[in-house]
Order: C-alpha cells, then sequence, then structure tokens
C-alpha cells in the first residue's frame, strides 16, 4: 500500500498521537505519580482546558500570554485561552471557590497544557503535566514537603539517577536590589546568571555603572553550586550588604530534607532563578543524565493567589509525564505491555455460549477478546501479533462438564483444564 500523502491529514508540530503501548506506559506513570500524591493527602482536582483571557491573565505572566493559544468565544465574543499552565487556574479555584476551605489545602492534578513553543528538541506545543499544590502554609516544611513528594514519585517509577537542584528567587532579587541595579536591567542580567555567562554579565555591569564589590558579587552567582557549603560560601559573599532571609530559609529547607534521608538528591545552585514569573522564594528543577532537559520543577508563589483577591501563600510542582516516559524508555525501566490476558474462541457450540463464558472469565477479573470460529492455528498467530499468551477454544461438549481447552500461545500447546483454574 503506497503511504498516504494528503497533508490535510497531518497533525501540527509539537502534537503527538499515542499507539496503544504508549498510552498505556503513560497511564501507568500517570497513575503512579497520583498515587504517591494520594499517600500524601493530595486530592486531585480537574481543570478547564480553556479559560477567559481577561479572568485568568491575572495569574499568568507576559510569556505565557504571548505563547497561549487565543480565540474568541462564539457565545460571549470574549477571548478565551487554552490553558499554557494549571497552577494559576488552580489559583482562580482556591480564591473563588476554595477560600472558606480549613487550611493547608492539598491539590494534585494531571493535565495537558498548550504552548506555542519554538520548534526544538524538548519543546513540545502540548505538555501532558502531572503536579501538586500545597496552599495556605508558610514555612520551611512545606517547600520540604512539595521536594520530598517529587523525590518520592520520581524513586516508586524506578528512577534513582536525578537531582533537585534548589535556588532561591528572594536571593536573586535581593542581590540584585542591594547592589543598585535597576529593574530595565534586571532581565538582561537574569538571563546571563541563567546561561552562566560572566562575561555577558560583568559587561552588563559595567555599562549599568556597578562598583567593583556589586559586580564582583553578582558575577559570583552563577558559580555558586554545590552541596550545603555553597550556602556558607554565599554567607560570607554578602556579609558586607546585611542578612539575607533567601540563605536562611534555604538552609532550613535543606536540614529537613537532610534529615528525612534525601541529602544526596539536593543540589544547591544559586543561579537558578528560572520560573514562571510567578515564584517569589524557594524554586527548584529536576535533572537527570538520561535526558536533556528538565523533568520538571518548582517552587513558592506566595502572591499568585492574592491576585484572584485571596492572599495565601503557596508552594507546588509539576512534572513533565512525555519527559519521563523517554527517560524510562532510556533506563529500560517499565514493564511488559500487556493490553489482554485471553483470546477466546469456540469450537462446537453457539456464540450465545461462547458470550456467557467469555463473560464468565470478565467478571473473574480476565481481559477477554472473543473471535468466533477461528482455528487453532489462527487463535495463536492473533495472540503471539498481539502479545497476548493464553487462549481459550469453548467446545460445547466440555463446557458442560465445566472444562475449556488452554492454549499456551508461546509454546503452541494446549490442554484440557476446568474453567476455574484460570
Amino acid at each position: 500500500m503506497k503511504p498516504f500523502k494528503n497533508q490535510r491529514s497531518s497533525t501540527p508540530r509539537g502534537v503527538t498521537s499515542l499507539l496503544p503501548e504508549a498510552a498505556f506506559r503513560k497511564r501507568l506513570i500517570e497513575g503512579s505519580i497520583l498515587d504517591t500524591f494520594s499517600r500524601w493527602g493530595y486530592q486531585e482536582v480537574i481543570t478547564p482546558v480553556f479559560e477567559y483571557l481577561d479572568v485568568i491573565s491575572i495569574g499568568l505572566g507576559e510569556e505565557f500570554l504571548e505563547r497561549g493559544y487565543k480565540f474568541v468565544d462564539r457565545s460571549s465574543g470574549r477571548l478565551m485561552l487554552l490553558r499554557p499552565d494549571v497552577t494559576p487556574q488552580i489559583a482562580r479555584m482556591v480564591a473563588m471557590q476554595m477560600r472558606d476551605h480549613p487550611k493547608p489545602i492539598r491539590l494534585s492534578y494531571s493535565e495537558n497544557v498548550f504552548r506555542h513553543q519554538d520548534e526544538h528538541a524538548g519543546r513540545e506545543r502540548e505538555i501532558s503535566q502531572i503536579g501538586g499544590e500545597l496552599i495556605g502554609i508558610e514555612g520551611p516544611e512545606a517547600d520540604a514537603e512539595i521536594i520530598s513528594v517529587a523525590i518520592e514519585s520520581l524513586k516508586r517509577l524506578g528512577i534513582r539517577e536525578f537531582k533537585i537542584v534548589i535556588g532561591h528567587i528572594g536571593f536573586f532579587d535581593e542581590i540584585l536590589s542591594r547592589t543598585g541595579i535597576k529593574e530595565g536591567a534586571r532581565p538582561e542580567i537574569h538571563e546571563a546568571v541563567l546561561r552562566k555567562d560572566t562575561s555577558r554579565l560583568k559587561e552588563i555591569l559595567r555599562r549599568e555603572k556597578i562598583g567593583l564589590r556589586g559586580t564582583g558579587l553578582v558575577s559570583e552567582i552563577p558559580w555558586l553550586l554545590g552541596g550545603s557549603d555553597i550556602l556558607e560560601k554565599a554567607e560570607m559573599l554578602v556579609k558586607g550588604i546585611g542578612h539575607m532571609e533567601g540563605i536562611k530559609n534555604l538552609k532550613e529547607i535543606f536540614n529537613i530534607l537532610t534529615s528525612n534521608g534525601l541529602k544526596d538528591y539536593i543540589l544547591i545552585d544559586l543561579g537558578e532563578v528560572r520560573g514562571m514569573g510567578y515564584y517569589t522564594g524557594m524554586v527548584f528543577e529536576i535533572i537527570s543524565e538520561g535526558i536533556g532537559y528538565e523533568l520538571g520543577g518548582g517552587g513558592r508563589y506566595d502572591n499568585l493567589i492574592g491576585g484572584f483577591g485571596f492572599d495565601c501563600p503557596s508552594t507546588g510542582f509539576a512534572l513533565n509525564l512525555e519527559r519521563l516516559q523517554i527517560l524510562l524508555d532510556k533506563i529500560r525501566i517499565g514493564v511488559e505491555y500487556k493490553s489482554v490476558d485471553l483470546i477466546i474462541t469456540n469450537g462446537e457450540c453457539t456464540s450465545g455460549e461462547l458470550f456467557r463464558v467469555a463473560q464468565r472469565l470478565r467478571d473473574n477479573g480476565s481481559r477477554v477478546i472473543q473471535m468466533p470460529d477461528l482455528s487453532n492455528d489462527d487463535l495463536i498467530k492473533y495472540a503471539r501479533s498481539y502479545n497476548i499468551d493464553k487462549g481459550v477454544i469453548v467446545d460445547k461438549e466440555l463446557i458442560s462438564n465445566n472444562e475449556i481447552y488452554l492454549i499456551d500461545c508461546k509454546k503452541g500447546t494446549r490442554k484440557r483444564i476446568n474453567i476455574k483454574e484460570i
């Protein structure tokens, strides 16, 4: 058969169609992570696929507003937005529908988000996100809990080689403020720090006429990377310009995680200042050597819910399901794909009898395909093509004695057994 060349049928770039095996694996990953959230007391919510732009834009930065897919609502004429991020939606839900609930509130979700992205590796337009939010509680204990849930989620999937890279938006902002850097120059400095581009950083600081002390301090930020000793080094660097709440906060979070035996998963990076625009404190990314981009991330966002009229401190994180699946495939962790347990056909019996036996097996927990009038060889051939181990032939004479023929489709053998043995 010639390939179908009608371009109108092709899917847009950046979206994915999942065939049965990939869909099966994705649901397993999703189920495992949602179960981890449930063990920690997080309740699942479902958010709308699209929102009124003027409402949800309160919680979205300019970057997401520019990347969002917008369309006009036929009923009201108002602009709508396909969700580019779930956290602002949850912020809206809490502010408008859950403000009277006892705090803290623990919520989880598994949703697709939609963002226009440049076309390069690892950047899709439709992203499967799974995450959790801890709402209504301040302090390092809440941030440490969120990081702990992220670690447990990965470990339960069988992933062992990964790092939680922790930074602090507050520390970075304090440094820039105390060294006299103006608001207009901060985005450039932010980008240079992220890229660890010291030359570009010094060039910007010279242009802004920042003194030697300030230049030396800001230029050190990209290289404050390591273990707990980095926090001590950072304290020494800022000794002359006053106490830094961000360093104190990170120390407290680090000590809680260490006391819970999670030290080996933590990497401090005070140059880790990327974020969604709504982060206010601790931020983190999850990286692994098996994949070239982050698996997810999160942080503290104490002002986001307040934008919807209800001041409420919060922290959370999200994982990228597609990237987790890529990593698990690379490190060969997974389960054998089995969509069906048995294929059943009839020998000398009616279709009604075949149906009744198939349903009896389903009622007992088996996943069963009915295929009437297959020969023994055709049953084995079909079963092997779909990785089905066992087949059943229902014969009128046998079933009257509660017996069937059980086929081992891998070996090509069959034996007569009581149906209760399946």
